[in-house]
């Protein structure tokens, strides 16, 4: 065929390009890091705590100046909740305190804080997780009684729940999972006023993860893998499969990654529980940051 009396031209196939959007999509650094004497990719002791051994599990609330998480230091409780607070992200933690109120003879861990620091949801026991919830009522208050959360309650063969996220205010993400398997199904419960929430429905989600933890909209999920490190997965907009993920920090950077982790509203730092750098699983974890 020819256009203007002109021999039809062959044009060279292009070269494959990967689909736009394909790769996850990180956050911009902030004008302002979260924490100014931070040094990016080096693993630092959470400041106030670096002597706190034996630790599982961790979570702050969003302006960084209140921390809780899980610690063993009991043979007869098991891990119980500590909580800990900060009057600056500049400034080391006061010595925490057993939230004696959760202290049982099961293990208390995952914890996840409400940005007021009202409201605290972690898992219990073991055997088969559940989770539950404290509150108080103001910030010099003590925690009240925990009550189970029913909210979570397991559904078909998903019975144990677990790893629990305040999202927002109004918005808990928690985890179902299959028996006889690593990763789970993450739902969602919106408030629908004070402690009433509706029921719970699927968030769409990377599935198969033991912990993940996503940014406030919900577009970023960062993964928890033990030996290897933390991965960066994300979506163009809600309700959309999420990407192929992606290293983010190395194992041999982190060292081994155990119970769950937490990341800053402005993405660029990561709290987490560890052994170390060079050393094994369960070889007495302590309390890390990391800025990315």
């Amino acid at each position: 065929m020819a256009w203007g009396g002109k021999a039809s031209v062959r044009f060279t196939t292009p070269k494959p390009l990967s689909p736009i959007g394909s790769r996850p999509i990180r956050a911009l650094p902030p004008a302002t890091p979260s924490i100014p004497s931070l040094v990016k990719g080096k693993p630092t002791p959470v400041p106030g705590l670096e002597q706190q051994s034996n630790c599982f599990s961790v979570c702050l609330t969003p302006d960084m100046k209140q921390i809780v998480f899980g610690r063993l230091t009991d043979s007869t409780t098991g891990i119980d909740l500590y909580h800990a607070t900060r009057n600056n992200v500049n400034q080391p933690f006061q010595a925490p305190k057993r939230i004696e109120s959760t202290v049982s003879a099961e293990t208390e861990a995952y914890p996840a804080i409400s940005p007021d620091g009202l409201e605290l949801f972690f898992v219990r026991p073991d055997h088969k997780p559940m989770i539950w919830v404290t509150r108080r009522d103001d910030d010099s208050a003590a925690f009240g009684t925990p009550e189970q959360w029913w909210y979570c309650q397991a559904s078909g063969s998903e019975t144990p729940v677990g790893t629990p996220q305040v999202l927002s205010p109004d918005l808990i993400l928690f985890t179902r999972y299959q028996h006889g398997m690593a990763g789970g199904r993450i739902w969602s419960c919106e408030r629908a006023v004070g402690d009433r929430f509706l029921d719970p429905i699927r968030f769409s989600a990377p599935e198969g993860e033991h912990a993940v933890y996503f940014n406030p909209d919900g577009l970023r999920a960062y993964l928890l893998r033990e030996q290897s490190g933390v991965y960066l997965t994300s979506r163009p907009k809600m309700n959309a499969p999420y990407f192929p993920p992606d290293a983010l920090l190395s194992g041999t950077v982190t060292g081994p990654l155990e119970g769950s982790l937490w990341v800053a509203p402005m993405e660029d730092v990561l709290f987490y529980t560890s052994a170390g750098p060079g050393k094994t699983i369960g070889n007495n974890r302590r309390l890390w940051m990391i800025g990315f």
